[in-house]
């Protein structure tokens, strides 16, 4: 345990805070905080651990080490803490409860020490470095790209990213006028940038068990380092050469993407690729490091396809079409694998092929309903198994799957009930498995995991405040371990409708939280109904047209969102994962009364229609990914659809929906218009390439045009009428992400966000005591 007083210990900083644990003040804005000296210890200890639950005893031991002290004696003085830092009633910007357990202090913490280029924190269990590289260069902000299960859609929603305009571009690329920025999006960036330095080294080393044994993270001797090798915060994959020197890297700007070699140990990227409209879906050295391959997705290739290039550029030889996720090598380097989803068979396969011929071989497929994860699959060193991340045989979590190449037998490894597995990595030493996963009842929080073969024990690697892309890369001697890191925030803003360049920023919210990013929609009585990343939670959300009185409606604990009320004001209608899967429930506006609308999992993206009487929504339960209603007080559930489609949204007089729809399973999606009681589409348009419709798709007030956003910036206009969409004008030039027009159609809410990408190197990352045979 660290001790309380250290005449050398650095002082903390976090938001506009300075907690200088030697002098024992904490100033604000140069300004010192009152505190009693027991306080300022309770938020001493919580600021050290920041990211960590602190259990109550562990806290009360700390501050009153010699005195029986009740528990609602520290209670008052947390609280009394709260009131200090400035937070309000149901706000929980820096200290969260955690019920029956104690408390963890979330915001974003640094350091000042004597070094300025290595940060480190000592626990007694494990130390962390955080490596910075040399580069000054500014950080930038990204528009990303989806990795949706169909093939078309370009957008990477998995990783929850955004797109932002561009402080700075990667080298050869020209910067954007900086008079688009505006005074937001610069704190945006800062504050990223200061939580990207700070964040990386604040882990949140959990020092009790956990069903998984969280205990052993890492082995005593163990010394991570992380170290940025991108600073623009554009990045969207990436991949490591096999001797660990060099790596391959993709950037995403104003809705192109270009490839990119840099070296590990520094120097000017070299451009491989130049900038445009193509996604680059997986990008891999073939195993002796003699060339590059890579997965795009454009126009011409709707279906993506595989080419291969010389490693330091020259031009690219198209290998093979119909592949549109990463591939994986086999050890002898002839072979490949990957995944293919094909919605004519309603199966999701993995295909064997060679890069000399057309020849392939499925190995092995399962229902589309519990498919593999099509972003990392990876060959084992010995060349006998595959590893691939799927949803469970029930259906109710996500596990690391093992598939052996002979017979394509598939068997799960873990037992760790994953919300969704992304990706996997063998260690070369054929001891496991890195993988990136996320927990259930953890929105958007993807973390690196090491997985032991043949037991299946995965433990975290680092379990700290980031999130984390993929697909994962090692080196040939597993030294070193490829990733890319996420930071990410969005704040609510609302408009007047004639105006949205008039727009106010109404939440204030830090890093993490992301106000608004997966719900925000109008309830009738003129207040919005939102969601926030709370705890590992993503929770539901009340306040005023202006900010205020904001108010938890649900209570924390799941991932609950997508919310609409009825006109009435009876009903909340909501998607949530609280019966251990994705389906519909209904409460009443005060977040009571739960109930359960729909049964068999898979069933999300619910809509309420404006006569409150029935639900929409999206169905995959049986794989076919349709639209269905049920209606508002339970029932039969009835299908709208027989073709694949998401996202619908009920016009303003109850008698249509907009949805994305799939007309060809194979190419990209389009923006349709059905009739409330379902059956063929009443209109269907073409939309930009760019074109995204998750948490997007609105009616304007009047009922005459369709809305949805954009991956680059804005949001587009549909009228129904068959004219060319447009962008809503007055809107910032950046990505997006939820809104709304309000019921009276006067106001315009919509959620602004930010998200930080870059490449990171780890070093040291085995966990010698989980890792074995």
């Amino acid at each position: 345990m660290t001790a309380l007083t250290n005449q050398n210990e650095s002082i903390y900083r976090f938001e506009n805070f300075e907690l200088d644990p030697v002098k024992r003040v904490l100033v604000r804005n140069g300004e010192v905080v009152s505190l009693t000296p027991k306080r300022l210890e309770i938020l001493l200890v919580l600021v050290r651990n920041s990211g960590r639950v602190v259990d109550k005893d562990e806290l009360m031991s700390e501050v009153w080490p010699d005195t029986i002290v009740e528990e609602s004696n520290l209670t008052h003085n947390v609280s009394a803490v709260r009131k200090a830092l400035g937070e309000k009633p149901g706000e929980h910007r820096f200290i969260v409860t955690i019920p029956g357990q104690g408390y963890r202090f979330v915001a974003c913490v640094s350091e000042q020490g004597n070094g300025a280029e290595e940060i480190l924190i000592e626990r007694t269990r494990s130390r962390f470095v955080f490596e910075q590289d040399d580069s000054d260069e500014p950080v930038g902000l990204y528009p990303t790209v989806v990795e949706a299960a169909q093939l078309s859609r370009i957008e990477n929603a998995s990783y929850g990213a955004g797109p932002r305009p561009q402080l700075s571009a990667p080298a050869q690329e020209t910067s954007p006028d900086s008079s688009r920025l505006k005074p937001f999006v610069i704190g945006l960036i800062l504050a990223c940038l200061f939580c990207l330095l700070a964040a990386g080294v604040v882990y949140r080393v959990k020092n009790q068990s956990s069903t998984r044994g969280t205990s052993d993270v890492l082995s005593s001797a163990s010394q991570v380092s992380i170290k940025r090798l991108t600073t623009q915060g554009i990045s969207v994959n990436a991949t490591l050469s096999p001797d660990g020197k060099l790596f391959v890297y993709s950037t995403s700007k104003e809705g192109q993407q270009s490839l990119w070699l840099g070296h590990v140990d520094g120097s000017e990227p070299l451009m491989l690729r130049p900038p445009a409209e193509v996604s680059y879906r997986g990008i891999s050295f073939v195993p002796d490091g003699s060339s590059l391959v890579y997965v795009i997705n454009d126009d011409e290739h709707p279906r993506g396809a595989l080419y291969k290039s010389p490693v330091f550029g020259g031009p690219p030889e198209k290998l093979r079409e119909r592949i549109n996720a990463p591939i994986t090598f086999a050890p002898d380097g002839k072979r490949f694998a990957f995944v293919r989803s094909d919605e004519e068979r309603g199966i999701s396969s993995i295909v064997i092929a060679t890069l000399t011929d057309q020849v392939e071989r499925e190995l092995a497929s399962r229902p589309l309903a519990r498919p593999f994860a099509q972003t990392g699959p990876s060959w084992s060193p010995d060349g006998l198994l595959i590893a691939l991340g799927a949803t469970s045989d029930d259906g109710s979590s996500s596990e690391v799957f093992l598939v052996t190449v002979a017979d394509g037998e598939t068997k799960p490894l873990t037992t760790s009930a994953w919300e969704s597995v992304r990706s996997t990595e063998w260690l070369r030493d054929g001891s496991g498995l890195a993988i990136v996963a996320v927990e259930k009842s953890s929105w958007g929080a993807w973390q690196l995991w090491q997985g032991s073969y043949p037991d299946g024990k995965a433990v975290p690697i680092i379990p700290d405040l980031n999130s984390y892309g993929s697909p994962l890369s090692l080196s040939a001697d597993d030294s070193a371990l490829l990733a890319v890191q996420v930071l990410s925030m969005s704040n609510v803003w609302v408009a007047p409708a004639e105006d949205l360049s008039q727009a106010s920023q109404i939440t204030f919210s830090a890093y993490g939280r992301r106000d608004g990013w997966a719900n925000l929609d109008w309830m009738p009585n003129g207040k919005l109904l939102y969601g926030a990343f709370i705890d590992q939670s993503l929770t539901l959300w009340a306040m005023n047209a202006d900010g205020g009185d904001q108010r938890q409606l649900i209570s924390t604990g799941y991932i609950d969102q997508l919310a609409g009320m009825t006109t009435d004001g009876r009903y909340l209608v909501f998607q949530s994962n609280r019966s251990g899967s994705s389906e519909i429930w209904r409460a009443t506006s005060d977040g009571g009364e739960l109930q359960q609308l729909t049964f068999g999992g898979n069933n999300t993206e619910p809509h309420v229609s404006p006569d409150g009487r029935w639900v929409v929504y999206r169905s995959a339960s049986d794989g076919a990914r349709a639209l269905w209603r049920i209606p508002v007080e339970g029932g039969d559930a009835t299908r709208l659809t027989d073709k694949d489609a998401s996202w619908p949204r009920i016009s303003p007089d109850g008698k249509m929906i907009a949805c994305e729809y799939y007309p060809n399973p194979n190419l990209p999606s389009k923006l349709a218009i059905i009739s409330v009681g379902g059956g063929e589409p009443i209109k269907i348009f073409d939309v930009p390439r760019i074109a995204l419709f998750r948490y997007s798709i609105r009616w304007t007030p009047d009922g005459k045009a369709v809305t949805y956003r954009d991956g680059a910036d804005g949001i587009w206009r549909q009228s129904l009428d068959g004219a060319a969409p447009n962008r809503l004008e007055g809107l910032p030039q950046e990505r997006l992400y939820s809104y709304s027009w309000s019921p009276d159609g006067k106001l315009f809410a919509f959620t602004r966000g930010t998200t930080i990408r870059d490449v990171v190197l780890i070093r040291n990352f085995k966990n010698s005591t989980n890792a074995h045979r």
